[in-house]
């Protein structure tokens, strides 16, 4: 307890360097951190593993707030997308389901439209998905496993990049080891409610990520090659299968009201159109991504105790290896992005837990010593992570360049070239991520556009639109210094172009953008895209 509450006394100093309603909204969103540790620390009895976790992941937790609030990251252009969509709920959305834009929408009627706003969902998620894996671990283990997996999630730099940035990713993750838990109870019991609430947390992570129906395959297998096949005998499965879809419903509704244009952009997304052509570079990106985001040696060792415990734990190697061999073939026909196949690794990281961490002491030196390095390495590559926002690169190689952009400076710059236009005006770009990002750090943050000029479809195409505001003085931002582009030259009266150069928050990296002041719009005809990717 009084460890608890030395913590939060260092985290409520740290949090004085900010704003007044930023250090009162931490302050208070740090009191349920510690709220809830104080109530586990009361229900958890002798087992002081488990104390030291809680204290562990409520500790990281309050750093994490401070984080986002005390060291100058700029939301990505996806985290900015993400939080627009929050502003515009809705059933479904052009490149995603609604989960990720529902948790912001949560969070920021607490904390109001700040990157505290956006990313404390990531947050909350982590901290209740460690939670889900000790329980998973203990379940199929015992409670030091449970532990061990609960702390090496955040220890390993996938899953730590997560419990920051609030991408559609966090929900996911959070669902699939909610639908872990969940698949391991009706596996053993064969229990209706189970499989009915099985069914609801897989429709659930669906609507967070697609690839949460990637779930389906694993659990028919572990099925069919355990003695559990019998279940398939019985209505239960089909009856998760059946509240799976009726979650699922809304979201195909609101498909086939829009010509079914996230279906088609997904569908896109996988490359199935370019047919069965072989890609050995894209293969060989994908798996040194993969060997980037884990670290080799954890990853090499995991898949090593999967295939070690198989016959112990089945579950976690029918959740584990097929998918993660499907991806590897779905490499060599075409792009996979690294972060589609971290699902694999969340029962991963049980079984070296299991293998190597619970019988540490009965492993030879050799073995102990791998393990010790396969742990430091990840930490390390986690804790630079964290610190590479102080750190300075060069522009080709800075690995957070997507969050240095210049946002602020951009949004405060653009309000104040805007104050030389007329009252009735707009703000738009040719780009997603340049358009959201203007709408978060635009001063008042003003409802943005994204006009097509020859691009990919994205949520802006089913939103209002600026094509028929007459008479409107608009500003037009670029990235780079460009040209007025053709398209839209006749489109206004007369404009002037501005450069804007910003610096990324190391003061290393300069951006520039085309600014434009235009005035008096002509109107123009709204022509949608036609490119899925």
């Amino acid at each position: 307890m009084f460890l608890l509450g030395g913590v939060y006394l260092v985290f409520a100093a740290m949090c004085a360097t900010a704003d007044i309603r930023q250090a009162a909204a931490c302050r208070l969103f740090g009191l349920v951190f510690v709220a809830g540790g104080l109530i586990a620390w009361r229900l958890l009895g002798q087992n002081r593993l488990l104390l030291y976790l809680m204290v562990f992941l409520v500790g990281l937790s309050l750093f994490r707030i401070w984080y986002v609030v005390a060291i100058p990251n700029e939301l990505s252009g996806d985290e900015a997308l993400y939080w627009l969509c929050s502003r515009n709920l809705d059933w479904c959305y052009v490149t995603k389901g609604p989960g990720a834009p529902f948790c912001i929408w949560c969070m920021r009627m607490i904390l109001g439209n700040t990157e505290l706003g956006v990313r404390a969902s990531a947050i909350i998620l982590s901290f209740g998905s460690s939670l889900i894996l000790y329980l998973l671990g203990t379940r199929l283990y015992n409670s030091r496993v449970g532990v061990f997996s609960a702390a090496l999630l955040q220890g390993t730099p996938i899953f730590a990049f997560y419990g920051i940035g609030m991408t559609i990713d966090p929900p996911f993750i959070f669902m699939w080891l909610l639908s872990l838990l969940l698949m391991h109870w009706a596996w053993k019991t064969a229990s209706p409610l189970s499989w009915g609430l099985l069914g609801l947390a897989v429709g659930v992570g669906i609507l967070c990520k697609y690839t949460m129906a990637a779930f389906f395959l694993p659990a028919l297998l572990l099925l069919i090659f355990s003695p559990a096949r019998r279940q398939l005998l019985i209505p239960w499965p089909y009856l998760a299968l059946l509240l799976c879809l009726a979650v699922l419903w809304p979201l195909v509704v609101w498909d086939l009201h829009h010509d079914w244009i996230n279906f088609f952009h997904n569908i896109g997304q996988t490359a199935i159109s370019e047919g069965l052509r072989i890609f050995p570079s894209q293969f060989l990106a994908f798996l040194g991504s993969q060997l980037g985001i884990v670290t080799p040696l954890l990853l090499v060792m995991m898949v090593w105790a999967i295939f070690k415990l198989r016959r112990q734990d089945p579950l976690s190697f029918w959740f584990s290896i097929p998918l993660l061999f499907l991806f590897l073939i779905k490499s060599l026909q075409g792009k996979v992005q690294a972060n589609w196949a971290l699902c694999c690794y969340l029962t991963g990281l049980i079984s070296f837990s299991a293998y190597f961490l619970d019988r540490f002491w009965a492993l030879n030196i050799r073995q102990r010593r791998l393990t010790i390095a396969a742990i430091a390495v990840a930490v390390c590559c986690t804790i630079f992570l964290y610190a590479a926002c102080l750190i300075p690169f060069p522009a080709n190689m800075d690995p957070l360049k997507k969050v240095r952009r210049g946002s602020v400076q951009l949004g405060h710059e653009v309000a104040r070239l805007a104050q030389n236009l007329k009252p009735q005006r707009f703000i738009f770009s040719d780009g997603y991520m340049t358009a959201s990002l203007l709408a978060f750090y635009v001063d008042g943050q003003p409802t943005t556009y994204c006009v097509n000029l020859d691009r990919r479809i994205n949520e802006f195409d089913v939103w209002p639109t600026f094509h028929n505001l007459l008479g409107y003085d608009a500003v037009f931002v670029l990235r780079g210094d460009k040209n007025m582009p053709d398209q839209l030259q006749d489109r206004f009266q007369e404009y002037q172009k501005y450069l804007v150069r910003t610096t990324s928050t190391v003061g290393e990296i300069e951006n520039i953008y085309s600014v434009f002041l235009c005035h008096d719009f002509k109107g123009m005809e709204r022509v949608m895209p036609t490119r899925y990717n």
